[in-house]
């Protein structure tokens, strides 16, 4: 089951296309490139209902260009605006974009924003064609392939049977044989368990995983999910799994893992998808004794925090003990505070090192009781050149306050301040900033 790329059992509509060209709109969500939507307009939209009345957190997406977009540049989608219903006429915006063409052929780029409601309809709309050098906008637009993606993207458990919310892994396994026992096995010590029936089936032998129809490049986490059902000692079951080449389970021993016979465990996996867009994941039990197996393999996407350990400055401390560190320390206990009590000085900030650029979507701040009134989020590649991308003014709350999508990118985030609830000392405090993205 393939949950992030939406198959066409689902309803596709458009404001028009071309099917006598076998370019309908159907096309976008085919699960190839190969293919494509076109419209000859160059202002459109296409919708996507998900099957038997479905619903799902939409938390990405991926667009991939057409097989001639690199000819035809002005037919690359330049704008859009995605939103969600759950009865196809009342709408909720949940991302927009400007400036995207994409006008390499076969070309995909993924798009993140920060999403919580499942919806039953997801709806590209005003979707706006490119312009050729002179500004001129073109009058076809053509898509060849659209994934709407949820954090988790893959589940599937061995064997041919299917569990709720976890398919079959018949499209995506290649050798080993099964098993199966009935005995009930313990997911106590497991965070985000699966049903008990992945630990009680397993695919075993010398096998392969191969996920595909991911987004090239991008980040994932793979979770393995095991049970020891026959042995009952260490040592007895040993084997390597590697991920797209690289080992990532040296001689790993699922009974010593978990801490005893029919106890589950998951290890996670960090992947990137090469640049087909697959993760593949090899069991190999070669020269160790008996042979590998797994029950269930997941693939999600992180929801990493970027900024979490890095290098942090400010502009002023209260002192030591509340020095600018303690937001990046995964501790909801420890905090900064500018101390502007006992300084003349009505700002403060803070700027965190990311270590690199990235794609910034969304920055969650836990602030004290001296939260900020009036602050801007801003981003800089150079830590010099800031760009505002989230002006607050008038604030009446502190606490958790996320500022989701954003839609910026570099290296350092600064969190600017002007105005503190405290008066008129302005002194700010703030127990956590985290930063998300790719």
């Amino acid at each position: 089951m393939l949950a992030n790329r939406v198959v066409p059992s689902g309803i596709v509509t458009a404001r028009g296309s071309n099917p006598g060209g076998g370019e309908g709109a159907a096309q976008a969500f085919d699960g190839t490139a190969q293919t494509k939507w076109l419209d000859f307009a160059g202002s459109s939209w296409i919708q996507y209902q998900f099957a038997a009345g479905a619903a799902h957190v939409v938390t990405q997406y991926t667009i991939t260009s057409a097989n001639d977009t690199a000819t035809f540049p002005t037919r690359a989608p330049e704008s859009w605006i995605l939103k969600g219903s759950n009865d196809g006429a009342n709408w909720t915006i949940l991302d927009s974009r400007r400036g995207e063409a994409i006008t390499a052929n076969f070309t995909s780029r993924t798009y993140r924003f920060s999403n919580t409601t499942a919806f039953k309809y997801y709806k590209f709309d005003d979707i706006l064609a490119g312009k050729d050098a002179n500004g001129d906008r073109g009058s076809v637009i053509q898509v060849g392939e659209i994934a709407l993606q949820t954090s988790r993207v893959l589940a599937v458990k061995a064997g041919s049977a299917t569990v709720a919310g976890w398919g079959d892994d018949a499209a995506h396994a290649s050798g080993g044989n099964f098993y199966s026992t009935g005995q009930f096995i313990d997911v106590s010590a497991v965070v985000d368990p699966a049903p008990q029936s992945i630990y009680q089936n397993e695919r075993n032998g010398n096998f392969t995983y191969t996920i595909s129809g991911l987004a090239p490049g991008g980040k994932y986490k793979v979770r393995l999910h095991f049970a020891e059902n026959y042995w009952t000692a260490p040592g007895q079951r040993t084997f390597n799994v590697a991920v797209n080449g690289s080992l990532a389970l040296d001689h790993f021993d699922i009974l010593a893992a978990a801490g005893g016979q029919y106890k589950a465990v998951v290890r996670e996996i960090d992947a990137t998808a090469d640049s087909l867009g697959r993760i593949v994941v090899n069991f190999d039990g070669t020269g160790q004794p008996d042979q590998p197996k797994v029950g269930g393999v997941e693939v999600v996407i992180p929801n990493i925090d970027l900024a979490r350990g890095k290098s942090v400055t400010s502009l002023i401390n209260e002192s030591s003990s509340f020095g600018p560190g303690n937001v990046v320390d995964g501790d909801e206990t420890t905090r900064w505070s500018s101390g502007q009590w006992s300084r003349n000085n009505q700002i403060a900030w803070l700027v965190i090192d990311l270590g690199a650029r990235f794609d910034i979507d969304r920055v969650r701040l836990n602030w004290e009781a001296a939260f900020g009134v009036d602050y801007q989020i801003q981003v800089s590649d150079d830590g010099s050149d800031w760009t505002m991308v989230r002006d607050v003014v008038g604030a009446t709350t502190g606490g958790v306050v996320e500022h989701a999508n954003l839609k910026a990118g570099g290296r350092y985030v600064r969190i600017y301040m002007t105005r503190s609830r405290i008066n008129p000392t302005n002194n700010f405090s703030i127990y956590s900033v985290n930063v998300h993205g790719a």
